[in-house]
């Protein structure tokens, strides 16, 4: 009976250390993505190095680091966490080559684009579609591959993500078909605003229009953004 109620004892010392773990994590993430929205790149990276080595959970999230690291331009900063993302071949993949195409290095980007491209779309992988698909934008999507796979997810799901309509309009916008591109960004509006979530689409978006679209073409579709802040 004593060695019961000593293993009961220590099961429940154990199970609420785990639990102290997790919601200092959470603290600890919270402060991270604060000092993210801020530009407090340093910051940033103390509380999510602290979150990590506390083993919490949320230290494997990676890209709630490197993402808005390349939306701020810290692409060297954040190479050093997308190479800690092995698990995700595609996410990482795609804004690996993000950040080189940023740092002036086309062909690594490209290499690693191709890569991307070439890695089986499993059941599993089909939450990086967004990637994926801006994989084949950036190369080029000469075959339409990119373009066509987006639009049949479109048709096939029964109710699709704003996000999807979202990159179907960067494809269209950046083979310079603009009357189909505004048909998407608009949906994509529509739906955010259906959802309460904003008036207009998330501004580091804008990214994906100055890199892929025609510069003639880039301000018809600023609208459809949240202005800088």
């Amino acid at each position: 009976d004593e060695l019961e109620q000593q293993a009961a004892i220590e099961i429940a010392a154990e199970e609420d250390a785990i639990e102290v773990a997790r919601t200092r994590g959470y603290v600890d993430s919270c402060h991270s993505l604060l000092a993210l929205e801020k530009g407090e790149w340093d910051q940033a990276i103390t509380w999510y190095e602290k979150m990590a080595g506390n083993g919490s959970d949320f230290g494997q999230n990676y890209q709630f680091l490197y993402i808005p690291l390349i939306h701020g331009g810290q692409y060297e900063t954040a190479l050093t966490f997308i190479q800690r993302d092995k698990a995700h071949k595609i996410r990482s993949g795609f804004w690996e080559g993000l950040a080189q195409y940023h740092l002036g290095h086309q062909n690594a980007a490209e290499k690693i684009w191709k890569r991307v491209t070439t890695t089986a779309l499993t059941e599993e992988e089909a939450r990086f579609l967004f990637e994926f698909a801006l994989a084949h934008f950036y190369l080029g999507d000469t075959e339409r591959e990119g373009l066509e796979l987006v639009l049949r997810v479109i048709r096939e799901v029964e109710s699709p993500n704003w996000s999807l309509f979202v990159l179907a309009g960067l494809g269209w916008a950046a083979r310079g078909s603009m009357s189909n591109a505004h048909t998407n960004f608009s949906i994509a509006v529509d739906q955010r605003r259906s959802l309460a979530q904003s008036r207009l689409l998330p501004n580091e978006m804008l990214t994906f229009v100055r890199d892929l679209v025609d510069e003639s073409d880039q301000a018809e579709l600023a609208k459809y953004f949240e202005p800088s802040a």
